[in-house]
């Protein structure tokens, strides 16, 4: 899964977010980094099934996305993914996160609405 590159910037068909296509091109534009969610996990943890996480972008710091806007196309049903974060930019909602000791400095997440929320599922058989 990529981004893709901002030469090329395409946008998503219904959200008008940055689209995300899937292919085997291996360079830095491929490359997604694993975040905890906000009070979901600490950083170098390994990853459990069915934890939220959040999937960021390296080359563009963008959260992958879904609106849940669905559509139909000729493989079926469908969901909308996109590279955009959604979080919040209240710096104050952040100070005051960090007074009350709900969050410290070294937590970089603002308020992520569950768009930008991912999990790895196992399947139920092999």
């Amino acid at each position: 899964m990529h981004s893709c590159p901002i030469s090329t910037l395409a946008y998503a068909r219904f959200s008008r977010n940055q689209e995300v296509c899937l292919n085997s091109e291996a360079s830095y534009n491929t490359v997604w980094r694993i975040q905890p969610t906000p009070g979901g996990g600490y950083y170098n943890e390994e990853v459990k099934a069915g934890v939220p996480i959040i999937l960021e972008h390296c080359a563009t710091q963008q959260y992958l996305s879904n609106d849940k806007i669905p559509y139909r196309n000729d493989f079926g049903n469908e969901l909308e993914v996109s590279a955009k974060t959604l979080a919040t930019k209240n710096k104050s909602q952040i100070l005051y996160k960090e007074k009350t000791g709900e969050a410290t400095r070294e937590s970089t997440h603002k308020a992520v609405p569950t768009q930008n929320f991912w999990t790895f599922e196992l399947a139920a058989e092999p």
